[in-house]
């Protein structure tokens, strides 16, 4: 029976690794992330919000997907993301809060590249 040696002196692995943790932490610390609609008031992110969240629900019972389900979490977060985008929301990354700028528990970071 072979075993493989995961100690120090395989340096090539070792390096990998690191290198993969690295970068996995360097993507999840950038500037954070927020809702972006010109001339939108809190209430109208408010608003838009919770729609695309009862429309989401209702498709998620549509399509009879329990929410026990492995696929509930990204089939909703994918739906409701499209659902902010249909309303005109663009989600950018910004250093600083910008005026006209909202966040949400819901979108960190799974909006990224659908909007």
């Amino acid at each position: 029976m072979k075993t493989f040696n995961l100690g120090r002196n395989n340096g090539l692995l070792w390096a990998m690794v690191s290198l993969l943790f690295a970068s996995v932490a360097f993507v999840s610390c950038g500037p954070p992330s927020y809702f972006l609609k010109p001339n939108a008031t809190a209430q109208d992110f408010l608003k838009d919000e919770y729609a695309c969240s009862k429309d989401v629900s209702q498709y998620m019972y549509n399509i009879q997907l329990d929410e026990g389900s492995s696929d509930y979490d990204s089939v909703f977060q994918e739906q409701w993301c499209e659902c902010m985008g249909i309303r005109q929301w663009m989600y950018k990354q910004f250093k600083t809060p910008c005026k006209g700028c909202f966040k949400s528990d819901r979108s960190d970071s799974d909006c990224k590249g659908r909007l």
